[in-house]
């Protein structure tokens, strides 16, 4: 009895990946920081600054939705994952420059979130997750997602 309550916690503990949390991604030689947060079953990331501390004031200008060509790329959503098993998690992930969103697998390894973006011979991202004195230098850059607009660019 006692082994199948340790497999059924252990199930529900990967079933309930927790990706939330703030990461440093580096794009194009910057190192830019993303919130991730959960909304109903899906996780949403958000890019919000810069490690160096700097805010981009860049506009979604690719966005093929209009609506969205005059909101910044900072504060905008570009990530949404959603499990829909203990092994498998799949998302979207939206470029903003070139105003397309591609298919990607995403799974927490330790501390380092790998996102695959899913189409042939496309990069897996590997995402660190900030925790303690890091995490606490960069407390007032950080956004109040509550404001964050999740359309992306459907």
């Amino acid at each position: 009895m006692f082994r199948l309550f340790v497999i059924f916690i252990f199930c529900i503990s990967f079933m309930n990946a927790n990706f939330e949390g703030v990461y440093v991604a580096e794009d194009k030689g910057k190192e830019n920081l993303v919130e991730i947060y959960k909304v109903g079953g899906v996780f949403y990331g958000v890019g919000f600054a810069s490690l160096d501390g700097t805010v981009s004031k860049e506009l979604d200008s690719k966005n093929p939705n209009k609506e969205l060509r005059e909101h910044t790329m900072t504060g905008s959503a570009f990530l949404s994952i959603r499990c829909v098993d203990e092994k498998t998690c799949k998302g979207r992930i939206y470029n903003f420059y070139s105003g397309k969103s591609y298919p990607i697998k995403a799974r927490l390894n330790n501390d380092v979130l790998e996102l695959k973006v899913d189409i042939i011979f496309a990069p897996t991202l590997r995402w660190e997750k900030l925790s303690g004195a890091k995490l606490e230098q960069i407390k007032q850059l950080r956004i109040d997602v509550k404001d964050v607009d999740l359309r992306m660019s459907e």
